[in-house]
């Protein structure tokens, strides 16, 4: 079965790091690019399944940009979601189908409003 429409990406496991050279291609599990500063701090980009240790375990699916040691961007591989910013630094997030936020802002499918809800545009209308 020809799922993915790429021979390589049905022909491996899932759990191993394939390099192929001749097809162009490397396929892992988790892979990254970055630097690290003197306390240890990653500034760059993983991808792949990423676990976060932390008091509740948490697995990431996607692409995560780290700044200075904190998520700064997650592109979620299986909702479709997107974060962008650091939390409490005013961040974008983008959930198709669902309500979006730009800093202290809503946006949903018919409308952009306030988090208090004391601002509203509508779509179809000029109320604020």
């Amino acid at each position: 079965m020809n799922r993915y429409g790429l021979a390589s990406l049905n022909a491996w496991d899932g759990n191993s790091v394939q390099i192929n050279e001749e097809g162009g291609y490397i396929l892992a599990p988790q892979m990254g690019a970055g630097v690290k500063d003197s306390n240890n701090n990653f500034t760059g980009v993983v991808m792949g399944a990423v676990k976060q240790n932390s008091s509740a375990a948490t697995t990431y699916n996607g692409l995560l940009g780290f700044s200075q040691g904190i998520i700064s961007i997650y592109l979620d591989a299986e909702t479709g979601n997107a974060t962008f910013g650091r939390p409490g630094e005013g961040q974008i997030k983008l959930v198709p189908g669902g309500t979006s936020t730009i800093a202290g802002w809503k946006i949903n499918t018919d409308s952009l409003s306030s988090n208090d809800n004391k601002s509203i545009l509508y779509a179809n209308e000029n109320h604020i």
